[in-house]
């Protein structure tokens, strides 16, 4: 385990939001059309509710990462790391599909951002094991606070 992020009410929002949109309609259509009783209809929205309520976390190792309890996507399915609004696009190569990472919007995203880009290039280099496993005093990894410290750095000297 190399860190975990935990997914804010407004990731969950934008990772299950659409899907939900689109049952809520379906389920406002089935009830005008009375295609099923109203207690069942009432159970969707609940549903869609409790999955947003439901706390989440992207988990981040040395093999790869995972959204809850998805599968792990190692780091060598994943080519590259971009800024995205709300979040972080992993690209996937060769065939491989990307993956958003959804982010809550403090200041520890630029760290986070830090350390998925080298992650996925230390993927490649073969380095992501060594620099990566040893925490720091506060139990972060030693790339993370060391992302930290040349944020808070480059903070320091634009202010």
């Amino acid at each position: 385990l190399v860190h975990r992020i935990p997914l804010s009410l407004l990731g969950r929002l934008r990772r299950h939001g659409p899907p939900a949109l689109i049952g809520l309609a379906l389920a406002a259509l089935a009830l005008s059309l009375r295609l099923a009783p109203a207690p069942v209809i009432a159970a969707i929205p609940i549903t869609f509710g409790l999955l947003i309520a439901w706390p989440m976390s992207y988990t981040l190792t040395t093999e790869g990462i995972m959204a809850g309890r998805t599968p792990l996507r190692r780091w060598t399915e994943l080519g590259g790391v971009t800024r995205r609004r709300g979040g972080v696009r992993l690209q996937g190569v060769a065939g491989a599909r990307g993956m958003t990472v959804w982010l809550s919007g403090s200041r520890d995203d630029d760290d986070t951002v830090f350390l998925l880009r080298q992650l996925v290039r230390g993927a490649y280099q073969g380095s992501v094991g060594r620099e990566l496993s040893a925490p720091d005093a506060d139990g972060r990894p030693a790339a993370l606070a060391a992302a930290a410290a040349a944020l808070d750095q480059v903070r320091a000297v634009g202010s």
